[in-house]
């Protein structure tokens, strides 16, 4: 649910942004505070989804509870290796 409706340019203009945010994320073009953005996105883009997908069946099984804390897990990490990596160059 849309809190207001975007007009159909801007949803253009939306979507191209974030197949060049994809792009630049694949070939490492960013900076590291632009990807630990991207990466903290990800993280509550997921758990919105996940919350929202829980609120719809009231149910949430073992295997999507570990898949989403692995998830988290794989997200922190690579932030923490990425500021590691980052300090020391």
């Amino acid at each position: 649910m849309y809190l207001f409706q975007m007009s159909e340019d801007k949803y253009n203009d939306v979507a191209d942004f974030l197949a060049t945010l994809s792009t630049e994320y694949r070939e490492n073009k960013l900076t590291s505070d632009q990807v630990t953005l991207i990466d903290k996105f990800y993280c509550n883009y997921m758990a919105q989804s996940y919350l929202d997908k829980d609120s719809q069946t009231d149910e949430i099984s073992e295997d999507e509870l570990i898949e989403f804390l692995v998830m988290g897990w794989y997200v922190y990490s690579s932030m923490s290796k990425m500021s590691i990596n980052n300090s020391n160059s």
